[in-house]
């Protein structure tokens, strides 16, 4: 055999060598590629079933909600709508002191039962949609307001873009829900809402004169959670930070979409 031939022979292994090296690589290639879709979409699988746990919850809440206003203005509200007529039914007393509790007790019934019919309106969130998300916060101050717990200030920027139902509900519950926890631990005297309009996104903030941020690293319960789970669907951020001099404001910036906007001036 010559040199040519051993030469040809060579080349020829090592071709084959090649080829043989090609296709293992590519094999483990295709294999890791599939392994990586597998996590991809097994990942993309738990994201949506935790999505949809938690678009479950949040309906069952609402639904909860609903049935308590319907529970505060069906029965708790007709009960004392009945004292208030039976109070007035009353032939006034013939002593001064009398009329004047009597009267007092009319009234603070009549103040009760208004607190009850807002805070009903304010669970129920087919009165949500109805006035949408920039009335109802406007509802919800007020009702604070009148309260006396603190004061509570309101105020909006830029153009009002009404959102899908979903996505005004979902917000509406995240401020209420912001409040809420200003009223149970801050020990706040203020407190300023800000919705500012912005070509893009709907930047909301929540600032407090209260404690500060040591009672937000404390509190991690079921409204913070909630307030990051409404956050989550709707793709927004939710950050908190010092305020000055002292208290927390919250800002939820939330992508809006303009596709589906309707843009109003208030």
């Amino acid at each position: 055999m010559g040199q040519p031939d051993i030469n040809i022979i060579i080349i020829c292994f090592t071709l084959i060598f090649l080829i043989l090296v090609g296709l293992l690589f590519g094999i483990v290639v295709k294999a890791h590629q599939k392994k990586i879709g597998f996590l991809l979409e097994k990942q993309r699988t738990q994201l949506a079933f935790e999505a949809e746990i938690a678009r479950t919850r949040i309906e069952i809440q609402e639904q909860d909600l609903k049935n308590i206003s319907w529970e505060l203005h069906d029965n708790i509200g007709q009960l004392l709508s009945v004292a208030k007529l039976q109070l007035t039914m009353i032939k006034p007393p013939e002593l001064e002191e009398d009329a004047r509790i009597l009267a007092e007790s009319t009234e603070m019934i009549s103040d009760v039962l208004a607190q009850i019919r807002m805070l009903s309106r304010s669970l129920n969130h087919e009165y949500i949609v109805f006035n949408g998300l920039v009335k109802s916060i406007e509802m919800e101050v007020e009702r604070l307001n009148r309260l006396r717990f603190l004061q509570a200030f309101f105020q909006i920027e830029g153009d009002v873009i009404h959102m899908e139902q979903e996505n005004e509900i979902l917000l509406f519950r995240m401020v209420q829900e912001s409040m809420s926890n200003v009223i149970k631990h801050a020990k706040a005297t203020i407190l300023n809402i800000t919705l500012r309009f912005e070509p893009c996104n709907l930047i909301i903030e929540i600032e407090d004169n209260g404690m500060g941020m040591e009672l937000v690293q404390n509190e991690k319960g079921i409204g913070l959670n909630n307030v990051l789970s409404r956050a989550t669907m709707l793709n927004a951020q939710v950050s908190y930070h010092n305020a000055f001099p002292h208290g927390v404001k919250v800002i939820i910036d939330c992508p809006l979409r303009n596709n589906d906007a309707i843009i109003n001036d208030v």
